[in-house]
This record gives C-alpha cells, sequence and structure tokens, in this order.
C-alpha cells in the first residue's frame, strides 16, 4: 500500500520558525516532522512513500538526496575512515517518490495528479478523455449505455457508475474515449467495489 503524504502546503500557522522553512521540515528533536511521520508509517510496514510537493519542495527533496544514516545511527568506522558499518538503518527499505504537484494546489489537486487523474480529467473544465471535474456534480450529462445515448444528472450513482463501470457510461462528447478496460486504472484510489458499496 502506498503512503501519500501532503508536503506542499505554506505552513502559515507555524510562525516561530525560520521563513521559508516548509512545515514538514520543522524539526523534533535532530529530525524533521516529515520523517517522524514516515517512520511511524514504516514501523507499521507501509514503506512505499509518495510525498505530494509543493511550496519547499527543494527543501525536503534536498533533505533526503542528502540523507546520512551514519549521522543518524550508530556505526563503525575502520581502514582509516575509508569503510563504515552500519550497526542500524532508518531509511534503507523506504521507497520514496516525489512528486511536484504545484505550488498552489488544493489537497484535491495533488492527490489527482499522483493518482494520475490528471490524464483523463481537470478542473478548470477542459475536456479531456473523461470529464471535467468543474461543475460536474449535479449537471446533467449525456452518455452512451450499451449503445444508447441517453440524458443523466451527475449524481452518486453517475459517479460510482462512471469510476466502476466506466465504459457502459462513457460520455457523449466531441472527445475521443479511449478506456479500453471496465474499471478505472487499479491505481486509482476508489477502485473498489466496497468504497462505493456495489
Amino acid at each position: 500500500m502506498k503512503v501519500v503524504l501532503f508536503c506542499g502546503g505554506l505552513g502559515l500557522r507555524l510562525r516561530d520558525h525560520p521563513d521559508g522553512l516548509p512545515k514538514p521540515m520543522v524539526t523534533i528533536g535532530h529530525r524533521p516532522i516529515l520523517w517522524h511521520i514516515m517512520r511511524y508509517y514504516a514501523h507499521f510496514g507501509h514503506r512505499d512513500f509518495v510525498l505530494c510537493l509543493g511550496y519547499g519542495a527543494h527543501d525536503i527533496k534536498d533533505y533526503f538526496l542528502n540523507y546520512s544514516e551514519a549521522m543518524s545511527n550508530d556505526f563503525v568506522l575502520s581502514n582509516g575512515g575509508q569503510d563504515i558499518e552500519l550497526l542500524s538503518s532508518d531509511i534503507d527499505d523506504w521507497h520514496i517518490t516525489f512528486v511536484d504537484t504545484g505550488r498552489h494546489a488544493s489537497v484535491g489537486e495533488r492527490l489527482m495528479t499522483v493518482k494520475g487523474c490528471v490524464a483523463c480529467h481537470t478542473t478548470d473544465g477542459t475536456a479531456m478523455v473523461g470529464p471535467s471535474y468543474k461543475g460536474l456534480y449535479g449537471s446533467q450529462r449525456t452518455v452512451v449505455t450499451e449503445g444508447e445515448t441517453r440524458e443523466t444528472v451527475a449524481d452518486d450513482d453517475y459517479v460510482r457508475r462512471s469510476i466502476l463501470e466506466p465504459a457502459v457510461m462513457r460520455p457523449c462528447a466531441s472527445v475521443s474515449y479511449s478506456m479500453t478496460s471496465n474499471v478505472m486504472p487499479l491505481s486509482f484510489p476508489f477502485s473498489t467495489t466496497n468504497r462505493f458499496g456495489a
């Protein structure tokens, strides 16, 4: 299971720290808050992380790119300083994906970016493979179901069926529709029947 962490906020409520320091990099002890959160998840076996970056992305990337296990763990130095044997490690079994999701993106937009939704959908009304999310809910939609064109309202059922059965709820629009399977990609965060009670 991937752990998606939102690390792109401006940290406006944190006033007692240096200007420009992103909130995830504020330290507790000698490690940043972000490290502590990731360590907590790792303790329970979740070591595949996706960091949704925005404000302060450079600082977060720099921290992990220059991370030294020797600076935070016990080690044995031998051969005149040529060999380092770590006695323990922090992040050697972590898999971290860094995704710049935009400096001013909302949490929902950040999630859409990392889950791949932006490959088919937009939030600004622009038509793509899938419908834009802007003004979608409650709107009148023209869809093709089993070869028949019909009108429907984008309500809870429409959203659920569009995700679970996209080939059945194919939008009728001037854009090409290239969904070849009968479900959203497996990376879609809610593509389980339990999530929608189906």
